[in-house]
């Protein structure tokens, strides 16, 4: 625990009252003292700031070691923020990758199709909702591009409201149970 909240002192990630806390816990305790110190001679090596560790002694008094109340007290408030804080962070470290960030890729799709007045794309990633793809010029091909997560989804093509063709250009392709082709389209991160 000692070493945890030295930590936290160190990359100054303690709010003011628990730096407040920490403080009077190393100016009351001989054993916490040095080990804060000795953890700021090597963060201070490890950091290159120094070349030869000399940290002077301060000529701070001791303070009586009594218990009291305010002494317990405090140490109790630090006891509990640092529970807190050592539970936030299992809880944010452990969320499912679906909660953490998660990285889209974008991805053009493309089809020559001169003769048609409407295309269309279909899939997983739409949710099998048609996502209407746009005229390139006069040239006969139709594009959109997507954002996409890793991963694999199947999708066709819809021309003219009608006819569903699977990308010419995909080499995986798969049978969608009604008569027709999905073409597969493997995304990596």
């Amino acid at each position: 625990m000692k070493e945890f909240l030295i930590s936290q002192f160190i990359d100054n990630e303690l709010d003011l009252r628990e730096k407040k806390l920490f403080v009077e816990n190393v100016h009351n305790e001989e054993e916490f003292y040095e080990e804060t110190i000795s953890s700021l001679d090597f963060e201070m090596v490890m950091k290159n700031k120094v070349s030869e560790i000399e940290t002077p002694r301060l000529n701070i008094p001791k303070a009586k070691k009594t218990l009291s109340y305010k002494n317990l007290t405090r140490f109790t408030q630090l006891l509990a923020a640092s529970i807190i804080i050592i539970f936030a962070l299992s809880i944010f470290s452990n969320q499912p990758a679906t909660q953490k960030a998660e990285k889209f890729v974008s991805y053009r799709f493309v089809i020559y199709k001169p003769e048609a007045e409407k295309v269309e794309i279909s899939g997983e990633f739409t949710d099998w909702k048609p996502l209407k793809l746009n005229k390139v010029s006069q040239s006969g091909y139709w594009e959109a591009e997507v954002k996409l997560k890793p991963g694999e989804y199947k999708y066709f093509y819809l021309i003219n409201d009608k006819k569903v063709v699977a990308d010419p250009t995909s080499i995986y392709k798969v049978e969608d149970g009604f008569g027709n082709k999905n073409s597969i389209l493997k995304v990596n991160a």
